[in-house]
């Protein structure tokens, strides 16, 4: 039994969500007996759990457009519960509910809850910032939803699973992260029992106990990025050989490996998915879509629709998988009535069931007829049409007009940001699995991924409809994340590849169970045997070892703590989630009392603000949409100096303020913070305090400081042309980009550092001369740029002009500590070959570990910067050779030649002769290029100095260009 620690604070609220719950699961039972008809009671209870908080789900997303917050809610209970009313009186007298059904399905689901709940309690919430921000935006009644720190933005997420969490929340008792971890334990245990009795219709309660386990699988994990190797969906042990010395350890591994909860990752936790419960909801719907499309049976309007609001829900869920789902929907009617063609033309309608062959007769495709005024009836094949896609039809219409990122998707308003292009490296997702991985004493584990499980699927059921669609679900899914690229998060790609493994995992099973009850008794008990002792158990021995140690700790019904959010117990690698900053209860309250739903409240704590308040903070980047929650420029004056101009471009109307927070701010900012003209003290209380922002303030007119990115603004002319150095980080290219936006720009923007849905306009870099230069702080600068004039700087960002049209705003920032220094002389060159003499002056020896040189490929501005680098930010060489010199020598001179064209570079030894240096690389191509000496610290670049420009003609004739003087490096920390 999962022991449990109990805050009693929370049971009255707890007890309601459950109630909530519950009443829900009962609503879909009778959707699914009443409208979908299902005759077997337990898949009736089970679909039961997902359709009911779907249904609720749509109705509250289409109420919102009328009211909003718990009123759209308390409407869908309305609409809800007068349906089950009108389900319940339309219901047959001899309908009955299996009491002893019930009982045990009851059961089942508590247990199955109690136990995914230990495991999902030693997670986090996944992007946290995103899910508890939008599920406290619609509690708060916010409408549209928009990303809290971009909330002039429309949003094109997927939002379904949060409208659920922020309006199923209680008043009292569980927070929005504790309500979280409860909706997505409910979430997975309504998927694992659609699942578990869809195995026990087609395989009995054996084929339930052997195969339900499966779901436990590792590689039925749906995000799973590259720098982790795929795992197996099904691992099989196999003879490689003789037994030898190490096979008990090699068993052993297998069938009782070593678990612990210190995780490195969220990938190792069980159950699998628990973490996204958007992804685990939108395969129980799809299942029950499919399920029910798949299945015999006339095709009603209530079923039809039903299944086309269930579609529609899936939009608010997942993307991808409700296109697919719509798909397949499709092509399982154009298969059924296909059939039924076939059978009624070749004269086998005796050989259909029942209510089958009365279908096939009444629907069979024939001409049309007249009545007896000559009219044409309706053709019996235009009927069977109407009613197989009228759902479809229905679904359809619903995602073009309340499907959320799906509508825009449709109806082409969301930006094109996929693009068709094959993976680099499919291998790398192990379509096929591992195979053969070989261990110590003559065994090893052969490793099945999606595409062999998939197979095996088709094979063991290519009768059955739904296998048929799953096999497709997870063939389509695999294509997708192999032929597809998505610019603003490649990372996203992944998921697809998910999808594959979780559809062709589950056609698995609907096909293996469906297997199961043919063979004779004793046999079919050998193959349960084998499946449990030979796949079963080997493939979810991990996954079952870790969640009995999750159980072990135990269930807490308590809200979260409040601290840090990064691995806060020290008997596990991962926790809950807690909030870094809570806000106290008199302010939070102070500001749901005081501000409408869309009013901007800047503070210094924004996204636990928003968490807290369900406000929008105006954080991020203005004008843009991005899922990554960065701050943005305007939000770093406000914050930092509380600049009229920079709040005034928020939007912001209310501040709330924390002591620490205050005493940072500059002598300005604190006077009109205290001064209640321009601020309106509301409240304070626990060190924080709330404002309402006068317009007064918003229309002084002052200077702005200098170091804000408002100051900078208004100093650079619009008829600029700013040069973005390649070198910038990411995000301070589009902090500087977004300030410079009315500026001709050269720059190359990154959206994955922001996951950014919106273009930053930007052009390329050329040869002209900007008269604006960005490059980061501190960076090496070449012999061309030491003629530039800072102007405006701040810890990473350094902006240079070349003349006196921009007058400086600040100070110019501190000559780089010149660590260590490099000067070129005696620079001679004939040709193809340069000698020069280079002498090395170092005063960071323990800073940097070793040297070589590189040859890198540089822009053809007047300033060469290098513009290849590697993920972790080296510089990229066309070019190595070894180094000279040592971390141990002060100063060193010597003597090189240099041939790049023959990748040649030779130092002159104490005997008077080169002597080449290790060296590889090809030939220069033509363009300009740069040789650096390099510093490393270990593996990591500790400097990079370029001393010479090199330019190679398409005749091939090259030009070297020495830097002057010392060229000074600051090293890396």
């Amino acid at each position: 039994m999962v022991g449990v620690t109990m805050d009693p604070a929370v049971l009255p609220g707890l007890l309601l969500l459950g109630l909530a719950l519950a009443v829900l699961a009962a609503m879909g039972f009778l959707v699914a007996r009443m409208a979908l008809g299902q005759t077997d009671c337990a898949m009736a209870l089970a679909q039961g759990m997902v359709i009911g908080p779907a249904l609720w789900g749509l109705a509250v997303n289409v109420l919102l457009n009328v009211t909003v917050g718990r009123g759209a809610a308390l409407a869908g209970w309305v609409v809800i519960l007068a349906a089950a009313v009108v389900l319940v009186r339309r219901a047959p007298h001899d309908w009955r509910v299996i009491r002893r059904t019930v009982a045990w399905f009851g059961v089942a689901a508590l247990t199955l809850f109690s136990v995914a709940l230990a495991g999902r309690q030693l997670l986090g919430i996944a992007d946290p910032t995103i899910h508890l921000g939008l599920a406290a935006a619609a509690q708060a009644g916010q409408w549209p939803l928009v990303l809290p720190w971009v909330p002039n933005q429309p949003l094109l997420y997927h939002y379904g699973v949060d409208l659920l969490i922020g309006l199923l929340a209680p008043p009292v008792g569980p927070d929005l992260a504790f309500t979280t971890e409860i909706v997505s334990t409910y979430i997975w245990t309504s998927f694992a029992l659609v699942t578990a009795t869809l195995l026990r219709q087609h395989g009995g309660r054996m084929g339930l106990l052997t195969l339900a386990p499966l779901l436990l699988t590792a590689g039925a994990w749906t995000l799973i990025g590259n720098t982790i190797p795929v795992p197996d969906l099904l691992r099989i042990p196999v003879p490689t050989g003789i037994p030898t010395e190490g096979l008990r350890a090699s068993l052993a591994s297998l069938y009782w490996p070593e678990v612990s909860l210190h995780w490195e990752t969220t990938f190792e936790a069980s159950p699998r998915n628990i973490w996204n419960p958007q992804y685990v909801l939108s395969y129980a719907l799809a299942l029950v879509v499919l399920e029910r499309a798949a299945a015999d049976g006339e095709r009603t309007v209530p079923r039809s629709v039903t299944l086309a609001l269930l579609v529609s829900f899936l939009g608010l869920v997942s993307e991808e998988i409700v296109l697919l789902a719509l798909a397949l929907w499709v092509g399982l009617e154009a298969i059924r009535l296909l059939s039924l063609k076939l059978s009624a033309s070749s004269g086998r309608l005796s050989r259909l069931s029942g209510f089958r062959r009365r279908w096939a007769v009444d629907h069979s495709f024939g001409a049309g007829t007249q009545d007896a005024a000559g009219r044409r009836c309706p053709d019996r094949r235009e009927v069977s049409l109407l009613r197989a896609f009228m759902g479809p039809t229905f679904a359809l219409l619903l995602l073009v007009v309340f499907g959320g990122p799906v509508a825009a998707l449709l109806t082409r308003t969301s930006p094109a940001e996929t693009f068709l292009a094959w993976h680099d490296d499919p291998g790398s997702r192990r379509p096929f699995g591992t195979l053969l991985d070989v261990g110590a004493g003559g065994v090893g584990a052969l490793g099945l991924g999606a595409v062999p499980v998939g197979m095996l699927a088709l094979l063991l059921g290519w009768r059955h409809r739904l296998v048929l669609a799953l096999v497709a679900a997870g063939g389509v899914s695999l294509l997708a994340a192999l032929t597809l690229q998505y610019a603003p998060s490649p990372y996203d790609v992944t998921r697809l590849d998910g999808h594959a493994r979780n559809f062709a995992l589950l056609a698995f099973l609907v096909a293996l169970s469906g297997w199961l009850p043919w063979p004779p008794w004793r046999w079919r008990l050998a193959a349960i045997i084998l499946l449990a002792g030979l796949v079963v158990w080997p493939t979810v021995g991990t996954p079952i070892r870790t969640l009995a140690l999750s159980v072990g700790r135990g269930v807490t019904l308590a809200n979260p703590e409040h601290g840090s959010t990064v691995r806060p117990d020290p008997d596990v690698g991962w926790g809950r989630y807690r909030i870094r900053n809570p806000l106290p209860d008199a302010v939070i309250r102070a500001i749901r009392e005081s501000t409408s739903p869309d009013d901007v409240v800047l503070s210094p704590v924004p996204h636990d603000m928003t968490s807290a308040t369900g406000q929008p903070n105006a954080a991020g980047f203005l004008g843009h949409t991005h899922y990554i929650a960065e701050t943005g420029p305007a939000y770093e004056d406000a914050v930092r100096y509380l600049e009229p101009a920079a709040v005034g471009r928020l939007g912001a109307r209310f501040v709330h303020a924390t002591d620490d927070w205050v005493a940072k701010l500059p002598d300005r900012a604190r006077r009109s913070l205290a001064d209640s003209r321009p601020f309106e003290p509301l409240t304070s209380a626990g060190g924080h305090a709330v404002y309402r922002i006068q317009p007064a303030f918003l229309h002084l007119e002052v200077a702005p400081t200098p170091a804000s990115f408002e100051a900078l603004r208004q100093a650079i002319p619009s008829a600029s042309t700013v040069y973005v150095a390649r070198h910038l980080k990411p995000l301070e290219t589009i902090r500087v980009a977004t300030t410079l936006a009315y500026a001709r720009l050269l720059a190359e923007v990154d959206p994955t550092v922001l996951h950014l849905n919106t273009d930053v306009p930007t052009h390329a870099w050329d040869s002209q001369t900007a008269n604006v230069l960005v490059a980061p702080r501190g960076l090496t600068i070449y012999a061309a740029v030491k003629e530039l004039k800072p102007i405006w700087w701040n810890d990473a960002v350094a902006v240079y002009v070349p003349d006196d049209s921009v007058n400086a705003l600040m100070d110019p920032p501190s000559r780089p500590e010149r660590n260590f220094s490099v000067r070129l002389t005696k620079v001679r060159s004939d040709g193809q070959r340069v000698r020069f003499q280079a002498s090395f002056t170092n005063r960071a020896p323990d800073r940097w570990t070793g040297q070589d040189w590189l040859v890198a490929a540089v822009d053809d501005s007047s300033w060469a910067f290098p513009y290849q680098f590697e993920a972790d930010g080296r510089h990229v060489g066309h070019q190595w050779y070894a180094g000279q010199i040592g971390a141990g020598q002060e100063t060193a001179t010597h003597t090189y030649a240099f041939e790049p064209q023959a990748s040649s570079l030779s130092v002159l030894d104490e005997n008077g002769a080169y002597v080449n240096a290790d060296s590889s690389g090809n030939r220069l191509a033509a363009g300009a290029w740069t040789l650096a000496v390099r510093l490393r610290n270990g593996w990591h670049e500790a400097a990079f100095i370029p001393v010479m420009r090199i330019t190679v003609a398409e005749t091939g004739e090259i030009v070297f260009e020495d830097y002057e003087g010392d060229i000074p490096a600051r090293l890396a920390q």
